[in-house]
Order: C-alpha cells, then structure tokens, then sequence
C-alpha cells in the first residue's frame, strides 16, 4: 500500500523541475539574451514607428512635401542616422545584462562549491535584465504619450 503511494508522489517530484545553482545561471543567462534581443528589436521597431518609416501613408505625404531628390535622400539619412544612434544606445543599455552574463559564464566554469557564488552573477544578471526593461517600457511610454494633434487650437470656431 505504502509503495502504491510513494511511487506516485516521487514521480510527482521528479516532474517539477529542481532548481540546482548552475540551472538557475544558465536560465537567467537565457532570459538576459531573449531580452536583449527583444529590446534591439523593439527599439528599432519604435524609432522607425516614431520616424513613420512604415507608415506608407505618411511617406507619401512627406513625398509630395519634398521638391527635390536631395531633400528626400536627406531625409532618409537622417532617419537611418537616428535609427543607427538608437540602436548604439540600445547596445550600452544592454551592458549590465553582458556583465552579468560574462560573469555568470566564468562561475560556471569555475564551479565554485559556495552557493552563493552562483546566486550573486544571477541577482546581477536579473538586475541587468531590470534596466534592459526599464528603458524600453520608458522609451514606449515616450512613443504612446504624444501630445494629440487635434486638440492643438489653430483657429475656428471654438463653440462648435
């Protein structure tokens, strides 16, 4: 009777995963690179929005604005110089979560026998991962905080 339930609980156990010092530096190296790949992509992703890039609608317009060849190839310049600067400043932004993951890379190969060892490069890399996210939800909530175009008063009749 006793070996009808203990068989059930250990394999119970052994389904959830054991989280071992090592395991724990190698997930959180994983989720740092996920999130500095997320983050490079996002903030791409948000100065081509906030530079209407993709917007073809809006590529039409600031079309027929530009009367010659040099305004729009300056255009585009200044739009993938933007591009390229944000992407630099994206990469400095991901320097804490490369330290952590550099120093957690060194733990593992060192192996030490303190625990410790292991969980201080993992708080560093989470706290890496923290600013990764902090500046691109700041840098979203730039995007999405606009000042909205149709309640700037440019004339007519306000009563309306």
């Amino acid at each position: 009777c006793s070996l009808a339930t203990a068989v059930p609980i250990f394999v119970i156990l052994n389904l959830f995963l054991t989280l071992r010092p090592w395991l724990l530096l190698v997930i959180v190296g994983v989720l740092a690179l996920v999130s500095m790949i997320l983050h490079l992509v996002e903030v791409g992703d948000i100065v081509r929005r906030d530079r209407h890039i993709n917007d073809q609608g809006m590529q039409d317009v600031l079309k027929k604005k530009e009367k010659t060849k040099e305004e729009t190839e300056k255009r585009k310049k200044e739009e993938k110089a933007e591009l390229s600067k944000m992407r630099k400043m994206a990469w400095k932004e991901c320097i804490p979560a490369l330290i952590g993951i550099v120093v957690s890379a060194f733990v593992l190969l060192y192996q030490p026998i303190d625990d410790i060892q292991y969980y201080i490069p993992a708080l560093l890399t989470m706290a890496g991962i923290y600013v990764i996210f902090y500046h691109l939800i700041g840098r979203f909530n730039m995007l999405c905080t606009r000042k909205l175009p149709q309640f700037d008063n440019q004339g007519g009749d306000d009563d309306a």
